[in-house]
């Protein structure tokens, strides 16, 4: 069986050296990207080689942007192209390489894979004569979606011909009353180039509507996903309705596709946000602290399920999970490094010195995204990254994604602390064997993960840094409850 480790970096995601300066080249792009003038005349430049028309670029938006510090940035992006007819909008991928050489030797290995006959012909439809254009200045090498190298079934993933007979042979609705589907539509949830797509279907059943979830993997980790989300799915079920998960509909193996039937509820992240503005009533913090018992509940119910076969996540595993990514900031950003290795070393310290518990089911990811709200009824989602863990982890990944919503909606912050504590309470209570210095250790430990985690894809955003710092102060304060004094 393939137990994957979400601990462990890919394989082409980390190399070790930096070639001559590479990340110094890299460091660049990511400040031009920054500046819209500059990234419309790129676009510009590359899609003249695309389009017959030429386009003049009005807008863009940055979906994804990740650096590889010592190879490449890959970046998703929507563009707003302008033209006599009114302005459209395309969806692009660019690859940035450090010199001309490189990114050409890369195309030359990504035109071994030509499109098929039905993706030329959505291309053509959306404007592109050409699927891909190549530039020396920036080394960069664009591309029409949904062509990528790396993700050979990203194509048939959105092609009706394709995926019309998959949703009949594998829907439960179908299966059971015969409906056949009419049509789908699509929507891309989070696109990484040369990585990973995930992908939300509406499927007409005529006079009802099918959702559907599907990703995409450079590689057969979707498999391993299946046996995952096929055992949560039981224990869910198991669990006298306090979680729900996703009905899984089966791996596709030849385009590395993995699907899922949907979970019904909104996105917790946009129900929390509605039910703390800034002017928060008591009825909204009362219905608010009502869904965080709810949801305290359903993650206790979680880690009483069977462990799942995956990545085992202690303490010492979670610490050193991040190692690289600290090496790489030292080289971009050394003083919010130097605060973080300070961080990690306290952590390490005072986790000799907190109780630690036995390892129990954990969802690995368990962040709002990833939960979903029907009424009083909680739904959680993507088990990629399931395996075992402390029962302090998810809690401490789920408070510091509340922490940060606090952070950059700082005048909702009074009311965010205050369910802070008031989930932590709840969770607590039901979970004795937990004490508040070993969660407050492994908030601190993700506080400071969190900025590790995500400084290669956002650190292009103006407002990263004072997030970071805010995140290394909240890292700070939790510390000081793991070492039994009040935290700020």
């Amino acid at each position: 069986m393939n137990t994957e480790d979400p601990l462990q970096p890919d394989s082409d995601d980390d190399p070790d050296t930096d070639d001559g300066g590479v990340t110094g080249v890299l460091a660049r792009r990511l400040e031009q990207l920054r500046d819209a003038n500059w990234v419309h005349s790129v676009l510009e430049s590359a899609l003249a080689q695309m389009m017959p028309t030429g386009p003049r670029v009005t807008a863009h938006d940055i979906d994804y942007c990740k650096i590889k510090p010592n190879r490449d940035i890959n970046v998703a992006l929507r563009a707003r192209l302008g033209s006599d007819g009114g302005a459209l909008s395309r969806r692009l991928s660019c690859t940035f390489y450090a010199s001309p050489a490189t990114c050409r030797m890369k195309h030359a290995e990504d035109e071994q894979q030509e499109p098929s006959a039905s993706t030329r012909q959505q291309l053509l439809a959306a404007g592109f004569v050409r699927p891909v254009a190549v530039l020396d200045e920036p080394a960069m090498i664009l591309r029409a979606f949904p062509m990528d190298p790396a993700l050979p079934g990203l194509a048939a993933a959105t092609d009706p011909g394709e995926m019309l007979p998959l949703f009949a042979s594998r829907l439960e609705a179908c299966r059971q009353t015969g409906a056949s589907p009419r049509g789908f539509t699509h929507e891309i949830l989070h696109y990484k180039p040369r990585r990973s797509c995930a992908i939300h279907y509406r499927i007409d059943l005529g006079g009802d509507t099918a959702r559907v979830y599907g990703k995409l993997s450079r590689d057969a980790r979707g498999q391993h996903h299946h046996q995952l989300l096929a055992s949560a799915f039981a224990a869910a079920s198991a669990s006298g309705g306090l979680w729900r998960a996703a009905r899984p509909m089966g791996y596709v193996e030849p385009w590395r596709l993995l699907l899922q039937e949907a979970v019904p509820g909104r996105d917790f992240r946009l129900v929390f946000a509605e039910l703390t503005p800034d002017d928060i009533t008591d009825a909204q913090l009362t219905q608010a602290g009502r869904l965080l018992d709810g949801i305290a509940r359903a993650i206790r119910g979680l880690q009483h399920a069977p462990i799942v076969p995956g990545a085992m996540m202690t303490f010492e595993r979670l610490l050193a999970a991040q190692e690289r990514n600290l090496h790489y900031m030292t080289k971009l950003q050394p003083e919010l490094a130097g605060e973080l290795a300070a961080i990690r070393t306290e952590a390490g310290r005072l986790q000799r010195e907190t109780k630690s518990g036995d390892l129990v089911f954990a969802h690995g990811d368990f962040a709002h995204g990833n939960l979903l709200i029907e009424g009083d009824r909680i739904g959680i989602i993507d088990f990629d990254k399931a395996g075992a863990a402390e029962p302090a982890y998810d809690v401490a990944y789920f408070l510091t994604h509340m922490w940060s919503f606090g952070l950059r909606h700082t005048r909702r912050m009074p009311h965010v602390q205050a369910l802070c504590q008031r989930f932590r309470a709840a969770y607590l209570a039901q979970a004795p064997e937990v004490t508040s210095e070993r969660l407050a250790l492994y908030e601190a430990l993700d506080f400071a993960a969190y900025v590790l985690r995500n400084f290669r894809k956002q650190s292009h955003q103006d407002s990263w840094l004072s997030w970071a710092k805010g995140q290394v102060a909240a890292a700070w304060d939790r510390l000081g409850v793991a070492g039994g004094r009040k935290g700020a």
